[in-house]
């Protein structure tokens, strides 16, 4: 007796939907309800991690203040350009130390979010997920304020 090549059977000679056949195979294995362990110890998500991740939300958004900020006084500028020279000054210094405030807030969540990122990466038995993205969410600024200090605002 010949058998066939398991290539040559007809993958329709089942029916999946049977419920016979379910029932007398066994479960896909992918879908295992079990945690992620490492010798039966559930492997967590890395709490530096999770604030690196946090602090890139934060940076995130000092960066969008600091562009609606800069959005606005160039929509403005009709308005600066008439003013009084001492009015003028005084907008420019409040808007100056503003900008230079949030700037270096930003660089320090950057920072700091950078190097929790890389730290939650070496450590062992934990997810690195929250690590890997905080990673990107601080190292992308990083480049971004590098790029900015070497033009020179």
């Amino acid at each position: 007796m010949t058998t066939t090549p398991p290539e040559h059977q007809n993958p329709f000679a089942s029916n999946p939907f049977d419920s016979n056949a379910l029932s007398t195979e066994q479960p896909f294995q992918g879908m295992s309800e079990a945690p992620a362990t490492l010798n039966d110890i559930p492997v967590k998500h890395s709490k530096l991690g999770i604030a690196s991740f946090i602090l890139g939300v934060l940076n995130a958004i000092v960066i969008m203040i600091i562009l609606s900020i800069a959005t606005y006084f160039t929509s403005q500028e009709q308005l600066i350009i008439n003013m009084q020279p001492e009015e003028q000054q005084t907008d420019y210094i409040v808007t100056g130390f503003v900008f230079i405030i949030l700037f270096l807030m930003g660089f320090l969540l950057t920072i700091t979010g950078l190097g929790l990122g890389i730290a939650s990466l070496v450590i062992k038995n934990t997810k690195k997920v929250f690590g890997i993205i905080g990673t990107v969410m601080g190292g992308v600024p990083v480049i971004m304020y590098l790029f900015l200090i070497l033009l020179g605002i």
